[in-house]
């Protein structure tokens, strides 16, 4: 069983392969006790995340606290993704959004469902 920084780490590269193959440049900050765990952009726009991994229901507010007090440049999203082991994606919100237009996310059933594991 992989211990708690490498559950995190494959979750991350999760989320990092979904938004390369749209095109995204991606970077992941490793090790991060920040607000964001990956950093996505493109020519429109810069995608901050925070991603977790949860075996049963769990409180985020902390995390939600520090992504709250980070500045937001124009055209930049806050994002939370969360994975629950042997459910798969259960959670994908935009919890601030600077952009012009609405960003993607992936929120059909099939996205969960060819994701699970």
């Amino acid at each position: 069983m992989p211990n708690k920084y490498a559950s995190g780490r494959e979750t991350e590269y999760k989320i990092r392969r979904f938004l390369d193959d749209l095109g995204y440049d991606t970077v992941r900050s490793a090790g991060s006790k920040g607000a964001f765990d990956i950093i996505a952009w493109n020519d429109l726009v810069t995608r901050r995340i925070q991603a977790k991994r949860e075996k049963s229901k769990s409180s985020y507010s902390k995390d939600l606290e520090k992504m709250g007090k980070s500045k937001s440049p124009p055209n930049s999203t806050k994002e939370l993704w969360i994975w629950r082991t042997g459910t798969g994606w259960i959670k994908i919100d935009i919890i601030e959004n600077t952009c012009d237009y609405k960003v993607e996310i992936p929120e059909t059933k099939s996205f969960y469902e060819a994701n699970k594991g």
